[in-house]
């Protein structure tokens, strides 16, 4: 399940990935970037990981695949998780993406949201 964080506003916005993520999350996820980036041209995104289990491999493949779609609108990219392989996501997402990507720690979503203003 994907679900949006309460403290987005329209052009910063905060996802909290959890659960086990399937096909069907991107999905709709995909579709809301879609409809944010129409009035938006510029938003910044973060993905909080800390409760996320699982990916289906589908899934993946989603998750390149919003990368590539909405990399000229993505001004700034936050992870915010406790594993090792998260660190090593927002270096995968810089290269996809192109712009600032950074990974904080479990306890930091605050910080990564203030890093958004800068």
């Amino acid at each position: 399940m994907i679900e949006k964080i309460p403290s987005s506003e329209k052009n910063v916005l905060g996802f909290a990935l959890k659960g086990k993520i399937v096909d069907a999350d991107y999905q709709q996820l995909i579709s809301k970037l879609r409809t944010i980036t129409a009035k938006e041209e510029s938003i910044c995104i973060l993905f909080d990981l800390n409760d996320l289990q699982s990916i289906s491999p589908k899934a993946s493949l989603d998750d390149i695949e919003l990368a590539l779609k909405f990399k000229n609108n993505i001004r700034k990219f936050a992870i915010v998780g406790g594993e090792k392989w998260e660190k090593e996501l927002a270096k995968l997402y810089k290269i996809f993406i192109g712009t600032e990507v950074k990974y904080f720690p479990s306890d930091n979503t605050s910080e990564a949201q203030e890093w958004f203003k800068k």
